[in-house]
This record gives C-alpha cells, sequence and structure tokens, in this order.
C-alpha cells in the first residue's frame, strides 16, 4: 500500500514544490523565493513527519481524515486560483500572476 502511496504521489502532488515556484517568481526576486519555498516545503516535510506519529496515537483513522481534508482545500484552491502556466512565456505568467 505505501509502494502505491509513492508512485502516485510522486507521479502528482510531489512536483509541484520543485516545478511551481520557479515559474511564479518574477525574475527579479526568483532565486530567493525558489530558495524561500524550497525551504518551507521542507520544513512542513519535517512538522509533519513529528506530527503524524503522535496524531496516530490519539485520533487513529481520524489522522487520514485530517490529512485528506487539507488535501482536498489543496486541489480546490490549485484548480480554481493557481493559472496555467503550460506553453506560456515568462512575460505570460508573470502577467497571469500580475507581476
Amino acid at each position: 500500500m505505501a509502494f502505491l502511496f509513492i508512485i502516485i504521489f510522486g507521479a502528482s502532488y510531489s512536483p509541484l514544490a520543485w516545478a511551481l515556484p520557479p515559474e511564479i517568481f518574477p525574475i527579479s526576486i526568483r532565486s530567493k523565493g525558489v530558495a524561500l519555498s524550497v525551504s518551507i516545503n521542507w520544513l512542513s516535510n519535517f512538522i509533519v513527519g513529528i506530527a503524524t506519529p503522535p496524531m496516530f496515537e490519539n485520533i487513529g483513522f481520524g489522522t487520514y481524515v485530517f490529512f485528506a481534508c487539507f488535501c482536498a482545500l489543496a486541489a480546490l484552491w490549485a484548480f480554481f486560483l493557481v493559472p496555467e502556466t503550460m506553453n506560456k512565456t515568462l512575460e505570460q505568467v508573470d502577467e497571469a500572476f500580475g507581476d
């Protein structure tokens, strides 16, 4: 089951933390923005790794529900609020994000 999760996660959500930040930041602050984004990604992963075992001990299956709710909210946010950047120039992406 874990193997299936890793395959699905690696082919879907996982690359977003690395692919999206370079596209959304303006060129003038891109390096700092990507560095901050990657740092926050690693910090978030660390916090989830620390918080998950106690959550399983205390709320059991509710841990899955907790993370599923956040995944659903993130999917809605991405679907409705994140502009499509595929096949666009850097200038078009800057316009889409209001830079």
